[in-house]
Parts: C-alpha cells; sequence; structure tokens
C-alpha cells in the first residue's frame, strides 16, 4: 500500500497489487493433467491382470515348470476284521491300506490307555490282556514317507 498526497488533509491510501495476475490456461491444464492420472491408473488397475502372462499348466504338478505344489493324501487304513480270541482276552485286528507303496507302515494305539503310538510294518495286530467281554478299541495311522493318514477306529466286543 501506498499513501499519496492530494493536497487535502488526510492522506489517501492507493492499492498497488504487486502479484501479477496468473494465467487463466493454468486451471483447467491442472485439471486435464490429473484426470489423465486417475483414468491411467484405473486402467492399469484393471487392465494389468488381463495382460500378465498367465502360468501355464504342466503335464505333471509339481514339477519345475509350474509352481505348483503336489498333495497327495496318504490313504487311510480300512478294517477287514476284528475279532477275539476263544477265551476274550486277546484281540486281533487286520487292516488294509488302498494303493499300498513300499515302505509303508502303520502306528497303532489302543484308545483308553496311556500307552504311546506302537509302530509297525505288518497291516494286523494282537492286543492282549483284555478282559474278556469288554469291548477294546485301537486307532491306526498309514505312515508314508514321514507323513500320516487319518486315524481309522477299529473296535472288537
Amino acid at each position: 500500500m501506498t499513501a499519496v498526497e492530494t493536497g487535502s488533509d488526510t492522506p489517501e491510501v492507493v492499492q498497488n497489487d504487486a502479484r501479477r495476475p496468473r494465467p487463466r490456461w493454468l486451471i483447467p491444464v491442472v485439471a486435464v493433467a490429473a484426470g489423465v492420472v486417475v483414468v491411467g491408473g484405473i486402467l492399469a488397475a484393471v487392465l494389468a491382470p488381463m495382460l500378465a502372462p498367465s502360468a501355464a499348466p504342466s503335464d505333471r504338478p509339481g514339477s519345475e515348470q509350474d509352481s505348483t505344489v503336489a498333495v497327495s493324501v496318504i490313504p487311510e487304513p480300512t478294517l477287514v476284521s476284528a475279532t477275539r480270541s476263544a477265551d476274550g482276552t486277546v484281540a486281533t485286528f487286520v487292516w488294509k491300506t488302498a494303493d499300498p507303496k513300499k515302505g509303508d507302515s502303520y502306528l497303532w494305539k489302543r484308545e483308553g490307555t496311556t500307552e504311546g503310538p506302537q509302530p509297525t510294518d505288518a497291516s494286523r495286530v494282537d492286543v492282549p490282556g483284555l478282559t474278556p467281554g469288554v469291548g477294546a478299541c485301537i486307532d491306526v495311522v498309514t505312515v508314508r514317507s514321514g507323513r500320516t493318514s487319518t486315524a481309522l477306529e477299529a473296535c472288537s466286543q
């Protein structure tokens, strides 16, 4: 602001606008540029998944040609028979596994006891020391390459 003498008792104040006026084209250009950035971002988000190379499936899951993991399920044992000895003190359990493989083994555990699982390579087990007339049950799992199946619960009366 500048005070100017006009000959009267009070000086007249005149405002000098020292700022340069903004070009009128600046606001529309900035708005258009912002719009282009927004539209480009939306297009990139929509089109990028479509343009990305898809993984071609190989003939063998889990092979080096793809990134999948081959998952195989260890077959659960199936009960063949559960019988008691003539005096009822021994129960014999026989089971089989669908598609057995060389090296398969089994873990079995008598239910209702604190005994740990017992390993066996046979698909049969005799459980001695039973009380005649009292049921006995075992849980059996197939062990293949360090992995186990779900348990078979087998009972003998």
